[in-house]
């Protein structure tokens, strides 16, 4: 099964913040390149916490980047790139970072909007139940508001957004250009601020070229 839908998939009911549209960029302008957009060097967590207390993650880049036909890209290009454990193929904890270029902001938008966290959601999943989504979304989520992106939205999919998640998912839509960003741990929890630091640095890359 392709690891990119299994990723999606673990996402909860996960609620949308930062999805106010800016202005819109500049209309038929050739989309880039996705592999471009893939970060070279993002701020990956230097520990995790698990039930004996923190523990140091010994990153990699897990081989096969680059270029990639992704479900979530449909009609657009893709790009995919993931560090884990020793860099080790299915190791966890592990980040994963997918990009989808598309010919038109409209088909961005379609798609951005199509492929919402709440929508990928899956019933058997923990924080299903949240209602509004408002326990799967950390406290501190408006200091990512300097992000370079259109639209953005985050959620903690497993654990408790504001102590410690199992997995997060970041979803921003730059242009014509659509990025996620996904950590997981089993067993093993990261802060917000962790995640926070990440999604930055992804944006930075990201949203420079886009």
């Amino acid at each position: 099964m392709d690891r990119r839908f299994v990723l999606s998939s673990l996402i909860a009911a996960l609620a949308c913040a930062g999805c106010g549209v800016t202005e819109s960029r500049t209309v038929g302008v050739p989309s880039p390149d996705p592999v471009r957009l893939l970060a070279e060097r993002p701020a990956l967590p230097v520990t995790y916490m698990t039930e004996d207390g923190p523990q140091s993650i010994d990153w990699g880049k897990e081989p096969g980047d680059g270029p990639a036909e992704l479900r979530i890209c449909e009609d657009g290009e893709g790009a995919f790139r993931s560090w884990s454990e020793g860099g080790v193929e299915w190791a966890v904890p592990s980040v994963a970072q997918t990009v989808c270029a598309f010919e038109t902001e409209k088909a961005a938008l379609d798609t951005y909007a199509s492929q919402s966290l709440l929508a990928v959601g899956g019933e058997d999943w923990p924080n299903f139940e949240t209602g509004s989504g408002a326990e799967t979304v950390p406290s501190g989520v408006n200091s990512l508001d300097v992000l370079g992106a259109d639209e953005w939205e985050i959620g903690c999919g497993i654990g408790e957004p504001d102590s410690g998640c199992a997995v997060w998912t970041f979803r921003a839509r730059y242009g014509q250009v659509l990025a996620k960003v996904e950590f997981v741990a089993a067993p093993g929890s990261i802060r917000f601020e962790q995640m926070r630091d990440l999604v930055k640095s992804i944006d930075t890359a990201v949203g420079a070229d886009s």
